[in-house]
């Protein structure tokens, strides 16, 4: 079985600055007071499409992350840097979901060329590792709203994924997966899941968020099913920064009135609680940094989002509802266009 190192390189700088393009890099660079990219550059099985970008939001662009054949097969390795220069706001997203399937044992007698890096954790590279990396400069916005993951039985998927923010940039980051192909059986029957999502502030670490779903049938007990249930689709949204103030204001006022309503610390699609099991719930809790060194007063500089529900679609819904005011920064919805 052969190895594939999937490499992309995306990198933003405004116009004024310095505009050489790196190896292995995807400029966007502000030209006449456009963002434009002025270097694409992909490896198999990974690679970009970039849409025209809106002719009225001339500091905005798009790029969708696609991998060839619709999925990751057992031992693909994924590695994309970013880096979104001064007042350049780029949204990124996927196609289609991410489709990790069957693990398989990985052939050390592989024709492949490309060596393969050691596996952190001391994981298989018979796993799917999945790396993102990126750098949000001065007054600067990512939007970073992929489709969810799916792992199809038996696979293993691991992914981490580090935003380094300046003092004024900005993030919208959206991690969210699914129980797998529930159509042919399948929820809740992949080997592993891990998720680490790492933000940094001017190079300190403002949030560490984790997922790790990982089969263990030595006890019922220990079955991460137990933990999940009923659930099909668990999702995190994060804002940080100036830019995306408004989206985080705007869900924690909308939790607050699902808190008038009567479901208190759960919310649901529609704000009325009862004592049944929701079919969507969330929480949502503001993002606060000190701001003397005695951390007596504190700062907010953003909102984190955590959702379950039993159905992806619902589960869409919520996050375009939260997600509604893409369209002052983008000129669209860019993820509603999606659904």
């Amino acid at each position: 079985m052969a190895n594939n190192n999937g490499i992309g390189r995306l990198k933003c700088k405004i116009i004024g600055k310095s505009s050489n393009a790196e190896n292995l890099s995807s400029s966007a660079t502000a030209s006449n007071g456009k963002a434009s990219f002025t270097c694409l550059s992909a490896t198999y099985p990974f690679k970009f499409l970039t849409p025209k970008p809106i002719i009225s939001f001339p500091k905005t662009l798009t790029a969708f992350m696609v991998s060839y054949g619709g999925g990751l097969v057992s031992g693909d390795i994924i590695d994309v840097d970013v880096d979104v220069g001064n007042e350049v706001s780029l949204c990124m997203l996927t196609q289609a979901s991410t489709k990790v399937y069957k693990r398989r044992p990985c052939d050390t007698k592989s024709s492949a060329t490309i060596p393969i890096p050691e596996s952190p954790s001391n994981h298989s590279v018979a796993d799917v590792h999945q790396n993102f990396t990126a750098h949000i400069g001065s007054d600067a916005l990512l939007a970073f709203l992929p489709e969810p993951v799916t792992c199809f039985k038996n696979s293993s998927y691991n992914q981490t994924q580090l935003f380094s923010l300046s003092a004024s940039g900005s993030l919208i980051l959206l991690d969210w997966f699914t129980s797998g192909r529930a159509s042919r059986g399948e929820s809740w029957q992949f080997n592993r899941y891990a998720s680490k999502n790492i933000v940094k502030l001017e190079k300190k670490t403002i949030i560490r968020d984790s997922w790790v779903l990982e089969c263990d049938e030595s006890s019922e007990e220990k079955r991460y099913l137990n933990r999940v249930k009923p659930y099909n689709c668990f999702a995190v949204l994060i804002f940080v920064g100036p830019k995306a103030m408004a989206f985080a204001k705007d869900a924690l006022a909308a939790f607050e009135q699902v808190k008038v309503n009567g479901n208190m610390r759960r919310g649901n699609a529609s704000g009325v609680g009862n004592e049944e099991v929701k079919s969507l719930v969330w929480s949502v809790s503001p993002i606060s940094l000190p701001i003397d060194d005695d951390f007596s007063n504190t700062e907010d500089c953003g909102a984190i989002i955590r959702a379950a529900s039993k159905e992806t679609g619902e589960m869409r819904a919520f996050l375009s509802k939260r997600l509604e005011l893409m369209h002052k920064e983008f000129g669209e919805h860019i993820f509603q266009r999606q659904i």
